[in-house]
């Protein structure tokens, strides 16, 4: 793994074209980890095989930088058009110079081999469903990063009234602070799970809007177990 890795992400770093070459034509590795909001050294890292695997946020840049999933940026599956040295660039139905693509993900938890690192998460593009848009204004009005958006497909009744089964919510993994009534992404038990937070007597619960999961309701253990806030809904429920 640590070999496709590296060896895929030297190819697709080759396929940028120009923009991102120094005047003698080697690999500008500043601008392009600039691109791609990732810390310079970090790409240098990975690019050298110090990483095996992105983890977390870095996989989900790299990912969305690329315009791949998981599978092919860990060297697991094919990229197409990428044997003629170009980047694989969104099909044309996507691309909508006024809108922000946010792809549906997947969250797989992922134990670490020391123990007392907890577990990597991990973000999968579901590739089985198209993204969603939204507009580049709305998104800049609420001063969101667009590489750190992802969509969920909400699960269960539990969130009802205000979510129901099926509905898609976008989630900003970059808020993590706590704030009461908000809706957040969360692991609990290992479980994704997307829940309100309220502040009881000076401790933070984990809550459901469904009355007849109260009975479920318990305190957040930590802080970690935040991935990021629930920030605007997609529904077919009126």
């Amino acid at each position: 793994m640590k070999r496709r890795f590296q060896e895929t992400l030297k190819q697709l770093c080759e396929s940028t074209g120009q923009k991102y070459r120094k005047k003698n034509g080697s690999l500008n590795k500043t601008a392009l980890a600039a691109a791609m909001k990732i810390n310079p050294p970090t790409l240098q890292r990975m690019l050298d095989g110090q990483v095996t695997e992105p983890t977390g946020e870095n996989a989900v840049k790299l990912c969305r930088f690329f315009n791949v999933n998981r599978d092919q940026l860990l060297g697991a599956a094919p990229i197409s058009r990428l044997d003629n040295g170009q980047l694989n660039e969104p099909s044309p139905e996507y691309t909508q110079p006024d809108l922000i693509e946010v792809p549906i993900m997947e969250i797989k938890l992922r134990a670490s081999s020391d123990p007392s690192d907890g577990f990597f998460v991990d973000y999968v593009t579901d590739n089985s469903v198209k993204p969603l848009f939204y507009r580049k204004d709305w998104i800049e009005e609420l001063n969101l990063n667009p590489t750190e958006l992802i969509v969920r497909e909400v699960d269960g009744s539990s969130m009802e009234s205000a979510l129901f089964d099926g509905d898609y919510v976008l989630i900003d993994l970059a808020n993590k602070t706590l704030q009461h009534g908000s809706v957040y992404q969360l692991v609990v038990d290992g479980q994704m799970l997307i829940k309100r937070l309220r502040k009881r007597g000076g401790l933070w619960w984990i809550t459901s809007d469904n009355a007849a999961y109260s009975k479920y309701d318990q305190p957040l253990e930590n802080e970690n177990q935040v991935l990021g806030r629930v920030v605007h809904k997609s529904s077919h429920n009126i």
